[in-house]
């Protein structure tokens, strides 16, 4: 896990590297969703760029000119004009996915720049890719913060299985930040199926509630089967809370789980579900049995 860990930061790191001096990416992929350190690494090295660019961090090679990773360079330190953007209503708001031809790499590095108003006008294009949006959503600076949830929440409001299935890993690492829980909170109220606190974000979304309960079902399952331990871990907590499970998928739930912690979830409400009592007689003694031996 540490080494994945190191391997998806150095990625991410590099990434953010070879765009700023104008080269392409590095041969060994893109970024993808599924890479929360590398999107953390990309977003910090790209917002200390005006600081290693000073001090010599990183060695300064000549670009090919006229590509579009010199454009890239080139606009994030805001030598290049504006170009227009044609914009749909909310409903067309779809989120870009990463290393598709939609991206332009050059406003996922201004989404990442030192300077507030640059970040808060490449939000605005609604052409970053939706791990930068996230991240932006726990910004020390309102404006962006403000623009990147209106954002998130309209991707949630359209495409519920796509965004939170790509982002909650990252948005869990977000958590401990002093603006990072409000994400959490909104994935955990719409996979709870149920407004959350701040629920004026729901109409940003043209939303009159979270998403549909058969939607939610199914990412949860998705995300209880993530290699991600903490992903597990959250979408565990969430299926508990609603008290759905019987004791039998409690038992099997604890039984087949390879994370230890969320293990120790399952077990310890399959454990209070016995204690309970709940339905008398042969076959819920069976039930019981069976869930027992589950657990053993």
């Amino acid at each position: 896990m540490a080494t994945g860990r190191r391997h998806e930061t150095a990625h991410g790191r590099a990434v953010a590297y070879s765009l700023l001096r104008g080269e392409d990416p590095p041969a060994h992929g893109p970024l993808t969703w599924g890479s929360p350190h590398a999107w953390l690494a990309f977003d910090l090295a790209a917002r200390s760029a005006v600081a290693y660019h000073g001090h010599g961090h990183e060695p300064q090679r000549p670009a090919a000119q006229g590509g579009p990773a010199t454009r890239s360079a080139v606009a994030y330190h805001g030598h290049e004009p504006q170009r227009p953007v044609v914009l749909g209503g909310p409903a067309a708001v779809r989120p870009v996915a990463p290393g598709s031809p939609a991206v332009d790499l050059h406003l996922a590095l201004r989404a990442c720049h030192p300077d507030g108003r640059v970040r808060e006008a490449a939000l605005r294009t609604r052409q970053v890719p939706l791990p930068l949006i996230v991240i932006r959503c726990a910004d020390w600076v309102p404006a962006v913060r403000a623009r990147a949830r209106r954002e998130l929440v309209l991707a949630l409001a359209g495409y519920p299985e796509l965004t939170l299935s790509a982002t909650v890993p990252l948005a869990l690492r977000l958590g401990g930040r002093e603006q990072g829980a409000w994400v959490v909170e909104l994935f955990e109220a719409a996979l709870h199926h149920r407004p959350p606190r701040l629920a004026q974000w729901w109409r940003v979304g043209l939303l009159t509630g979270p998403p549909r309960r058969r939607t939610a079902d199914a990412i949860l399952t998705g995300l209880r089967g993530s290699t991600d331990p903490a992903t597990r871990r959250f979408a565990t907590r969430i299926v508990l809370g609603r008290g759905a499970a019987g004791v039998r998928e409690l038992a099997r739930a604890a039984a087949a789980e390879r994370d230890p912690v969320t293990a120790r979830m399952w077990t310890d409400a399959a454990l209070q579900a016995l204690a309970a009592g709940g339905p008398r007689g042969k076959a819920a003694g069976r039930a019981n049995h069976d869930a027992v031996d589950a657990l053993l």
